[in-house]
């Protein structure tokens, strides 16, 4: 595991706390899993494009429990949260991007992605393009 992301500080289990979130690479799926037959049913099993090496975890601020984990495209770099809801249910979502045009809202109370980039949305994104 890696990481280029920055870290947020968002009470996601809503306990008055801070949490953490933070995005992670996950290397060997790069390096090794790339277009492996395991890594394409990983991907679809939560329908993200391949090679979905990159990781996006909730963790517990005070104890670090890992709250939720969400899979993604690529690596994320950057995280943006508390400024816009996405899903119109009141409470602020986050967005975070990254290589190969990765782009995804998601919620961080509940560890779910509300949106996310594909090849339909960006129909010339080149395969490696960062």
């Amino acid at each position: 595991m890696g990481s280029e992301s920055c870290i947020r500080l968002v009470d996601i289990n809503r306990d008055g706390l801070d949490d953490i979130i933070v995005a992670l690479t996950d290397v060997t799926e790069i390096s090794s899993k790339t277009e492996s037959k395991q890594n394409k049913t990983t991907c679809n099993f939560y329908h993200v494009d391949e090679p979905c090496s990159g990781i996006i975890m909730g963790i517990r601020g005070y104890d670090l429990v890992t709250l939720w984990t969400i899979k993604v495209k690529q690596s994320i770099f950057e995280i943006q949260c508390g400024q816009i809801d996405i899903n119109n249910d009141t409470s602020m979502d986050c967005l975070a991007s990254g290589r190969q045009g990765t782009l995804v809202a998601f919620d961080p109370y509940q560890g779910l992605i509300l949106w996310h980039s594909s090849k339909d949305y960006i129909p010339s994104l080149n395969r490696l393009w960062n």
